[in-house]
C-alpha cells in the first residue's frame, strides 16, 4: 500500500485544511521522519495566510520549524539513525502547491542531510518537543543580537513582546543586558515580566520611552522592534540615544517607510536581519537553559484543530502568543 503524509494547507487566503500528499522513500543523503511537532510562526504565517507574505501564491503548505523522529536512512546517511529526534525547517513541496515561508506542518518529510547539513540537528533529550519546534524563531533572535553586538550592562528597549520579542529579551537579559520591553496586550505583558524583562510595560511607544529615561535619560543603547507594525516603527526609532543601535527585528509587509530625521539626527546605527542564524546555535542556546521557550506557548492543538487555530490567527486573536502543532507523540 503507498504510503501518505498529511500536511496543513492554505488553499487561498484566510482558510487552512488537511490534505494527504503521496510520501516517498529517502534517497542518497535524505532522512525521513515522522514529525512530533511543528511550531507556529504566529506573525509570519499570519502574512502568509492573508496572501500579504511577498510573491505569495496559493495553494501553498506552510511552515518553517518542527522535530521529529528519524525512521529511515538513505545511502550516504551514517550520523543519523532511526530514533534520533532532530530539528526539520522544511521539505520537498507537491507538484502543483508553493511554499507559504517554508513547508514544516506535517505528519512526516523526506529532507535532506548530509553530513554537515544544519537543517537536521539531533536535539537534546532534555530540550521539549515544543521548544524544539520553535528552533527557527530561537536562531532569528540570536542572529540579530549579534548583528546589534549588545553589550553587558546595555539598555536594551524591546518593542513587542511576541514570541520573537520575548525571546529577543530573554537572550539579552542572559548575556547581562538590562532589558525593558513593552507590548499593549497585558497577557504577554505578564508573561515578559516573569520569564523575559527586568521591566515590561503595557504601555505604547511614547510612554514607554518616558519611563525609559528615567532609568536612562539619554534613551536606549539597543532598540529591538519586533512588531512587524510599520505604524510602529517610526515612533520606535526615537527610544534609541544617540549613536544607539536599532534592529528591525520584525517581518514588515509591503514596503517600510520612517521619517528619516529620527534616524539621521540620532546618528543610529540600523541593523535588517533576515532570514535565520545557525541551526545548531538555536538547539544550544534552548540546551543550556537560555531561553524558555515553553512559557510563551499558549495554544496547543492536533491536526484536526489545525483550521480552527489559523482561523483565530487569521482574525488576528490576541490570546495566541506561541502555538504548536502535535502530530504524534514520541
Amino acid at each position: 500500500m503507498a504510503r501518505t503524509f498529511t500536511a496543513v494547507v492554505f488553499p487561498e487566503a484566510n482558510r487552512a485544511e488537511l490534505r494527504e500528499f503521496p510520501l516517498r522513500a529517502p534517497r542518497k543523503g535524505e532522512v525521513l521522519a515522522r514529525i512530533v511537532v511543528s511550531g507556529v510562526s504566529i506573525g509570519t504565517e499570519y502574512l502568509v495566510l492573508s496572501g500579504q507574505f511577498p510573491n505569495q501564491k496559493f495553494p501553498c503548505l506552510v511552515g518553517y520549524q518542527s522535530v521529529g523522529m528519524v525512521e529511515e536512512v538513505g545511502e550516504g546517511i551514517s550520523h543519523l539513525r532511526p530514533g534520533d529526534r532532530i530539528t526539520i525547517g522544511s521539505a520537498e513541496i507537491p507538484e502543483g502547491y508553493h511554499e507559504g515561508a517554508g513547508a514544516a506542518h506535517f505528519s512526516h518529510a523526506v529532507i535532506p542531510a548530509e553530513p554537515g547539513n544544519d537543517r537536521a540537528i539531533i536535539v537534546p533529550s532534555h530540550v521539549s518537543d515544543d521548544a524544539a519546534s520553535y528552533f527557527v524563531l530561537v536562531s532569528v533572535a540570536v542572529e540579530g543580537i549579534r548583528l546589534a553586538n549588545v553589550q553587558r550592562n546595555d539598555l536594551v528597549a524591546v518593542v513587542g513582546q511576541g514570541v520573537l520579542g520575548q525571546l529577543v529579551a530573554q537572550i539579552c537579559r542572559h548575556n547581562g543586558a538590562t532589558v525593558f520591553t513593552s507590548d499593549l496586550d497585558p497577557a504577554r505583558v505578564e508573561i515578559s515580566a516573569r520569564y523575559s524583562a527586568h521591566r515590561a510595560f503595557a504601555l505604547d511607544v511614547p510612554a514607554f520611552d518616558e519611563e525609559l529615561r528615567k532609568v536612562q535619560k539619554k534613551g536606549a543603547d539597543v532598540v529591538f522592534e519586533t512588531t512587524g507594525n510599520t505604524k510602529v516603527f517610526d515612533q520606535a526609532l526615537t527610544l534609541a540615544r544617540d549613536y544607539g543601535t536599532f534592529v528591525a527585528q520584525g517581518h514588515y509587509p509591503g514596503n517600510l517607510t520612517f521619517r528619516f530625521v529620527h534616524a539621521h539626527w540620532r546618528h543610529l546605527r540600523m541593523m535588517f536581519p533576515c532570514g535565520k542564524g545557525k541551526t545548531w546555535e538555536s538547539v544550544e542556546t534552548m540546551a543550556r537553559g537560555i531561553v524558555n521557550v515553553d512559557s510563551l506557548i499558549t495554544h496547543r492543538v492536533n491536526p484536526q484543530g489545525a483550521p480552527d487555530l489559523y482561523a483565530k490567527i487569521a482574525a488576528r486573536s490576541p490570546e495566541i502568543l506561541g502555538a504548536t502543532i502535535r502530530w504524534a507523540e514520541r
